[in-house]
Parts: C-alpha cells; sequence; structure tokens
C-alpha cells in the first residue's frame, strides 16, 4: 500500500471471491453477510486486522459509501498501531487472546516477557502490541502530511515502532529519514549515517530491494561505516537480481492485462519499467566498482552475493 520503493506488486483475483459469495449465500438461503457490521464489531473489540482494513478503506476511498478520508485512516491506523493493557478474560487460552486481537502469538510473547503465556490465567494482566504495519503507514501518512500535520520526527517514531517488530518496509523508511537528517526535527538536517546504515541493514537482510541499494552507496561513500567496496558490490548485485525478480513473467502479462482495469494495467506497465530501469542502474554500478577494484575482491564480492541467495532460498 504506501511503500516507498518497494518493488513487489500483488494482484488479486476479486472475481472468484464475488462469485463464492453469491453461491454460498444461494446454498444457504439467507441473505448477503453483513461484512461491514462484523468488521466494525471486531474493529471496536480490538481486533487489529479489522481496524487496519477500515484504515485501508478511508486511505484509498474505494466507493461512495466510504469515500476517501486520510484523517479517518489516521485514526485506524493510530488505533491498531498503539499498544493497549488487556485483562485476561476467565477461562481465555492464549489461543483466544490471539485471535480477538488478530496479533501473532510470538509478538504477544515479546512484549510480556515476564508472563508464561503457555499457562496465561484469567484476571492476569498482559500488554497487546500494536500491529506494526498501522505503525508503518500511519508513520508514511506523517511524513507525507495526509490526514495528519506533516510532522518527520513522529513519522520517525511510528516507523521505530514497526521497525523494532520486524517490519523491512518500515526499517527502511526509517533509515531513509535518517539518512536524509529529517527525523530529528531539527531546523537543519542533521543525517545520522550510522543509524542509516543500522536500519537499512535490517531491512537489506531481509531482501528489500530499495535497503539493499542504499546500504550500496553508503558503502560505497564511506558514509555510517568504514568505506568497503565489497560490501557496496554485493549489496548493489543484490538489488538488481531483486528488480529483475519482481518483473512481470512474460507469461504473465496477457492475464494481467486482460484481468487489471486499463488505469491499473497501466499503473503496473510503468511500474515494470522502473524495475527494469533499476536493475540496469544496479547492473551499471557494480561494472563501475569492477574497475575500482582487485580481482581478488571482485571474486569475494561475488561469492558474498551468492552465499545471500543461497541462505535467502533455504
Amino acid at each position: 500500500m504506501m511503500t516507498r520503493g518497494k518493488w513487489n506488486s500483488l494482484t488479486r483475483n476479486s472475481t472468484k471471491w464475488v462469485l463464492l459469495a453469491v453461491v454460498l449465500a444461494g446454498a444457504w438461503g439467507c441473505s448477503k453477510p453483513d461484512y461491514d457490521g462484523n468488521r466494525v464489531k471486531d474493529a471496536a473489540s480490538g481486533h487489529r486486522p479489522s481496524q487496519i482494513e477500515w484504515g485501508n478503506i478511508f486511505l484509498e476511498g474505494n466507493n461512495d459509501k466510504y469515500p476517501q478520508d486520510s484523517a479517518k485512516a489516521a485514526q485506524w491506523f493510530m488505533l491498531a498501531g498503539t499498544e493497549t493493557n488487556y485483562t485476561v478474560a476467565s477461562g481465555e487460552s492464549r489461543w483466544q487472546v490471539n485471535d480477538r486481537f488478530g496479533i501473532p502469538l510470538e509478538l504477544i510473547r515479546a512484549a510480556n516477557p515476564d508472563v508464561d503465556m503457555n499457562r496465561i490465567k484469567g484476571g492476569e494482566k498482559i500488554v497487546i502490541p500494536g500491529a506494526r504495519i498501522a505503525q508503518f503507514n500511519l508513520g508514511m501518512l506523517y511524513e507525507q502530511g495526509k490526514g495528519v500535520k506533516k510532522d518527520h520526527p513522529l513519522a520517525a517514531k511510528w516507523h521505530t515502532r514497526a521497525a523494532k517488530a520486524g517490519l523491512a518496509d518500515a526499517q527502511f523508511a526509517l533509515g531513509y529519514l535518517l539518512e536524509k537528517g529529517t527525523a530529528s526535527g531539527t531546523i537543519l538536517d542533521t543525517p545520522d549515517f550510522v543509524n542509516a546504515v543500522h536500519w537499512y541493514s535490517r531491512a537489506a537482510n531481509q531482501g528489500f530491494g530499495p535497503a539493499q541499494q542504499n546500504l550500496a552507496q553508503l558503502f560505497m561513500k564511506g558514509q555510517g561505516t568504514t568505506q568497503d567496496l565489497v560490501q557496496a558490490y554485493k549489496w548493489f548485485a543484490l538489488a538488481g537480481r531483486n528488480a529483475k525478480a519482481y518483473q512481470m513473467p512474460l507469461s504473465s502479462k496477457a492475464r494481467f492485462k486482460k484481468e487489471l482495469s486499463e488505469k491499473e494495467w497501466a499503473a503496473k506497465l510503468n511500474h515494470d519499467e522502473k524495475l527494469k530501469e533499476t536493475e540496469k542502474n544496479m547492473a551499471t554500478a557494480t561494472a563501475r566498482l569492477e574497475g575500482a577494484m582487485p580481482p581478488a575482491d571482485i571474486t569475494r564480492a561475488k561469492q558474498l552475493v551468492e552465499t545471500f541467495v543461497a541462505k535467502r532460498e533455504k
């Protein structure tokens, strides 16, 4: 949704789901399910995915019933992204807590290190962490000034929460703010290259292409880290492979063109051209580095690339 520079785009064949709903409604002899009503109830009870869904609905403004409203989107993302205190109900299991809030159990465990989640008891007080994608989305709204007043320090605050929870998009976004010097809110830009390298590295090691590209630049320039052309080559090469991997396969183009609207198809083609341009730019960067590196370093850099890819494929 609101990622800056994220390369993979997902498409959904909604027709299948619409047909399925019609078939089920006819089979059960009932009226159309009240999806909005259920979503309202779930969101009110603290179900993070439902709250995020409402945020997306108002952010995108897909129909007349729910027109685009970034301010309402921000409110829902803030609700979903804010941690809350919760008192466990009598007889409630850890799996029921997980289902109620829609937060992965491992994240609930991490937020409650002193609580034995395997033997949780009624009346026990626990912390329910905010949803990291909601935190990231809210950070982007603050960064762009959509629905809220533009505020880079607040954007960095929300990105940091999601980044610490392991979301690569947020790690990249936070690294970007730190690199550009807009995360602290000072009058003069004060880049923090050291921490930019840290967060870019976290995202790059998850295979996030834009972070790999920016990290390569910092290694090449020696900003926030010791200049290291081997590492710069490695990350440029991996960013190029990433850009290639997310391009549309030739075998899928006809299907996408048929399934997508004219506007969606044009956007997808434009996105694909940008990926091809990125792949080309990364190839140029590695070629230039090869001209400045001894053969042994080039060999080592290429080995690091293959080792990284092998580990990711396991």
